[in-house]
């Protein structure tokens, strides 16, 4: 059975990802790190700037604020302030913030079995093919044979026509007038 791949939450996330996660632009990080420093970790106002999972939210929440609420950095430090932070429900994206363990790969099928089975589902083919061919060959054989004996059926009929045409005549023939048979009786 499968094992589910583990996911492991990053410590640390690069100011590339952070943009990637967040959709803040370089620049804009930058002016964010500075402007909002007292609301970052100290590994994000240090160079190298290191995020945690706090910074990545703050820096969204700055970006929703400033994007698309268009409020000014005096607004959204009010809003800090005011803890709207809290209240801001946002998780970063999966590929920003998570990295998998490598998947477990599955278990390949050996060749050999790969290339009988090949062998196998030609020869299937190749029967098939040949059982076509005999329907085929059988249903001409049951095709002419019909026709032969639908001749020959039309032909004893034509005899059993001749017949019974003789077989009347003859008993036409055969018979004496009435008045012979009152007088001296019988057929």
């Amino acid at each position: 059975m499968p094992q589910k791949v583990k996911r492991i939450m990053q410590d640390h996330y690069t100011p590339k990802q952070v943009c990637e996660a967040t959709g803040a632009s370089a620049s804009a990080l930058r002016i964010y790190t500075d402007r909002y420093a007292r609301y970052l970790s100290t590994e994000a106002t240090e160079v190298p700037r290191k995020f945690t999972q706090a910074d990545l939210k703050l820096i969204a929440f700055i970006v929703q604020c400033t994007k698309a609420r268009a409020f000014t950095h005096e607004q959204v430090e009010q809003a800090l302030q005011a803890g709207e932070l809290e209240l801001f429900e946002w998780e970063p994206p999966k590929a920003a913030h998570q990295a998998q363990e490598p998947e477990q790969s599955t278990v390949l099928v050996p060749m050999a079995q790969v290339q009988a089975l090949q062998v196998l589902l030609e020869d299937i083919r190749r029967r098939e093919q040949e059982a076509q061919q005999a329907v085929q060959a059988v249903r001409t054989e049951a095709t002419q044979r019909e026709q032969s004996l639908q001749a020959e059926v039309n032909r004893l009929q034509n005899e059993l026509g001749k017949a019974q045409g003789s077989l009347s005549t003859l008993q036409a023939v055969k018979r004496r007038p009435a008045w012979l048979r009152w007088f001296f009786g019988g057929e």
